[in-house]
């Protein structure tokens, strides 16, 4: 696999986008602008993308208003047309996302900075990350993981990538592209992966320097079966596009991954009763990948039969 080397980066601190879209979220938004406005670095650029929310959330935004360098406030159809709406706005040197549940830690931009002039050529820097779920006892950790778990590489992409736990050169979208319309749930998994079939050059800070927050009204972490099945299919979709790039070893990671998606997008089928999501996920093994359809009903049956034991 070849490596991109993207241009040095300018001896000087380099300015530092960040992206929030949010629709809704009144119960958090304060929470994560707060901490990027509160950040100890000057040459910070805040994007808001707004789609059009009902709650009082534009007025807790209008609070930050002299905080924030673009406010976009209209209907979109989702967190893709809204994450596609703020990249275009970025003018920065460095780009990433802050979910408008989520929070960064105090002084995280100025340590990315930091380490982007010290790796001048790297596209992509990862670091450690927590998601947490609020509780009546206080915060519940549910998974650490620190920048050296969380490197850019196929393990993780497969796995749990923790997506916004990675900042990246603007010029890098120029080069592999934006995020693909055709996967409005796993946009931002592709678009990784596709960093990494490009080669691009990487580097990672080992402490954790975002946090997730887990809770029902979440779009990725909430547990929503038919939002988990949407992702289940786009991710099969992509496995078939990944298998082109990759051979040897790192293509029976991507086939497991595959049969994997299969099984639990047919799992949930099941336990969703849907006589035509079941025949959908059927058809799908059998077009994907036939040998795993039978060990996707055995798999299914054999979790069935444990729950209902």
């Amino acid at each position: 696999m070849r490596e991109l080397i993207l241009p040095q980066l300018a001896p000087r601190e380099p300015t530092v986008s960040v992206v929030t879209y949010v629709r809704n979220a009144c119960g958090t938004i304060s929470k994560a602008l707060e901490s990027i406005v509160n950040q100890d670095y000057p040459y910070l650029q805040l994007v808001v993308v707004d789609g059009a929310s009902t709650d009082g959330t534009r007025d807790i935004i209008a609070r930050y208003a002299d905080r924030i360098a673009v406010f976009v406030s209209e209907p979109d159809s989702g967190p893709l047309e809204a994450a596609t709406k703020g990249l275009a706005l970025v003018t920065g040197d460095i780009v990433l996302f802050v979910m408008a549940d989520d929070w960064l830690v105090e002084g995280a931009i100025r340590r990315l900075a930091d380490e982007f002039l010290r790796h001048p050529t790297c596209g992509i820097v990862s670091f450690g990350a927590r998601i947490e779920t609020q509780a009546e006892a206080g915060a519940q950790i549910v998974l650490e993981r620190y920048g050296y778990e969380n490197r850019l590489d196929l393990r993780n992409l497969l796995g749990i990538p923790l997506t916004a736990a990675r900042a990246w050169r603007r010029e890098l979208m120029d080069i592999i592209g934006g995020l693909d319309p055709h996967y409005p749930a796993a946009h931002d998994r592709e678009w990784f992966m596709r960093a990494w079939i490009a080669g691009v050059s990487t580097a990672e800070i080992n402490d954790i320097l975002y946090i997730y927050t887990q809770h029902a009204g979440s779009t990725t972490l909430g547990g929503d079966p038919r939002r988990i099945i949407a992702y289940l299919e786009e991710h099969v979709g992509l496995a078939g596009m990944w298998l082109r790039y990759v051979s040897g070893e790192e293509a029976a990671m991507v086939r497991d991954w595959r049969r994997l998606q299969l099984k639990e997008g047919l799992l949930i089928a099941l336990r969703l009763k849907s006589i035509g999501l079941i025949g959908h996920w059927l058809v799908l093994a059998l077009a994907r990948d036939p040998a795993a359809a039978s060990d996707a009903l055995k798999y299914c049956l054999r979790r069935l039969l444990g729950m209902a034991t």
